[in-house]
């Protein structure tokens, strides 16, 4: 097993994940044209927001940064990291992604993004099962050992 290069930064291993992208564009567009407020006080609604998309960022930060110089994107692993955020969640970036669609959820104050909430859930999670099943052709006993001692998600 390979640990990141801690501390180097590869623009290219930043994810997007289609879903929570979609999920957001979905929600925002029917925010626009029929607004419903996920909550009455503002501040708190902002507050939350701010908070969980802090979060969301440094997790995604962190797990980028970990990685290091492994290319993520556009091919076959290289390498198996199992240290920082990924010593806790076998998925820390779309972990980070979740808290930044939440965040954003509260920012906007729409109970629309909520609604997306299970689709965009459901979908990261059939990619995630995808994505374990190459991990595991790839690394066999050494994946089957990190799944075992480290969660999906949280």
């Amino acid at each position: 097993m390979r640990r990141g290069q801690s501390g180097r930064w590869r623009w290219s291993n930043v994810p997007v994940p289609e879903s929570h992208v979609a999920g957001l564009l979905a929600g925002t567009v029917a925010h626009v044209l029929k607004p419903v407020r996920l909550l009455e006080n503002q501040r708190l609604a902002r507050s939350a927001g701010w908070g969980l998309t802090g979060v969301g960022l440094l997790i995604i930060g962190w797990a980028v940064r970990t990685v290091g110089e492994l290319e993520l994107n556009g091919g076959k692993p290289t390498a198996l990291v199992t240290t920082g955020p990924y010593a806790f969640s076998r998925n820390p970036m779309y972990v980070g992604w979740s808290a930044l669609y939440l965040g954003i959820t509260f920012l906007l104050n729409t109970a629309w993004l909520l609604v997306v909430l299970p689709a965009m859930l459901s979908t990261v999670h059939l990619v995630v099962r995808r994505e374990e099943r190459s991990l595991e052709r790839e690394f066999g006993d050494a994946y089957r050992a990190y799944r075992r001692d480290v969660r999906r998600y949280l």
